[in-house]
């Protein structure tokens, strides 16, 4: 493995001061299922849309058939056909 390519391999891995700063980290596995951790609350859920509130704000996930497999105060899984993740407004 080249010297550049490991850089980039070690800079891809998660900081944890992101963790320690209470950001949520997000793990997709394609577009079937999300684990999230460090995040407030569960604030709104439906079939095609599940909000938490996280330190950087809301956190949107929107999609078809969305369902929580597991929850818990430090982590979340979310099955469905995911279509989007993001933060912010309600667009």
């Amino acid at each position: 493995m080249t010297d550049k390519r490991r850089k980039r391999m070690t800079d891809a891995q998660p900081s944890f001061s992101y963790y320690a700063k209470g950001h949520p980290m997000i793990t997709m596995h394609g577009r079937e299922t999300v684990y999230i951790e460090n995040f407030h609350r569960l604030f709104r859920l439906s079939t095609t849309e599940i909000c938490l509130t996280s330190a950087l704000g809301p956190l949107y996930i929107r999609g078809k058939n969305l369902c929580i497999t597991s929850f818990s105060s430090m982590e979340i899984h979310i099955r469905g056909c995911i279509s989007s993740i993001s933060f912010g407004g309600e667009g």
